[in-house]
């Protein structure tokens, strides 16, 4: 892709990566899902153990059976984020297979003093900065949150440079309030 030299202003593909990314850490990696990732940690070994429990009321002990579903659960509890991970690809796999023309495709942003402009093949749309809540940065990019679960991505692969990033991430930060 190429890379543009004006930190103000940049346009690139939002590949299905970048998607794939931007879901991964909104669902799942934000901060703010803490006690989300813990819960569903916890959920099949509570369930599992419940359940030998009961089993163990009925039967009046525990066989290999109950062993057997308990270390079910165990794995199971710890296997979620990889099954997190794989649903999240599968999913964006899924998405962008369907053609719809919102998801992917070249997209360009403008930076102003006042507010972010974003173009893509749909749409137009002009956010005056104070619409935003929360700049999270990343090791791949930056988003910029208008909601909880609303965001406009900047992959940082569209600077050339160490400078230009943090540029833009100076620029940003002077605008929004919030830094993650």
């Amino acid at each position: 892709m190429e890379k543009f030299s004006n930190p103000e202003r940049i346009k690139f593909i939002f590949t299905e990566e970048d998607y794939r990314l931007f879901s991964l850490y909104v669902y799942w990696k934000s901060p703010d899902k803490k006690w989300a990732r813990f819960y569903a940690h916890l959920k099949p070994l509570w369930i599992i153990a419940l359940f030998v429990y009961f089993l163990y009321i009925i039967k009046g002990s525990i066989g290999i059976v109950e062993y057997i579903i308990l270390a079910i659960g165990i794995i199971t509890s710890a296997t979620t984020s990889l099954q997190v991970k794989n649903n999240i690809k599968r999913n964006t796999a899924k998405l962008f297979k369907t053609g719809n023309k919102s998801f992917g495709g070249v997209k360009e942003m403008s930076f102003t003093e006042s507010h972010l402009f974003v173009k893509d093949n749909l749409s137009k749309s002009e956010i005056n900065w104070k619409s935003f809540i929360r700049l999270v940065e990343t090791e791949k990019h930056f988003l910029i949150f208008e909601t909880d679960l609303m965001a406009y991505f900047i992959p940082k692969r569209v600077y050339k440079s160490p400078t230009e990033i943090s540029t833009i991430r100076n620029f940003l930060k002077s605008k929004i309030s919030q830094i993650i």
